[in-house]
């Protein structure tokens, strides 16, 4: 499998319907993408940062990155 920037390239992640518009199984969000590519760049995508009422915000709110990719 060829490695670019250290992501496994060139495969197929999930599956769909005959038509292509559901997927079978859980569907990756944008957010997957971005822990995935925050996890690679040594951040952890749970970090939580204070807002101005002092209650954390995290980065992402779906922070469970894509495994075919790592």
């Amino acid at each position: 499998m060829l490695r670019v920037g250290g992501f496994k390239t060139g495969q197929v992640i999930g599956d769909t319907d005959a038509q292509g518009g559901r997927a079978k199984g859980k569907p990756y969000t944008p957010g997957n993408v971005l822990a995935s590519l925050y996890r690679h760049l040594g951040i952890d995508p749970a970090t939580a940062i204070p807002v101005r009422n002092k209650r954390p915000m995290h980065f992402l709110d779906d922070r469970e990155s894509v495994r075919e990719l790592e």
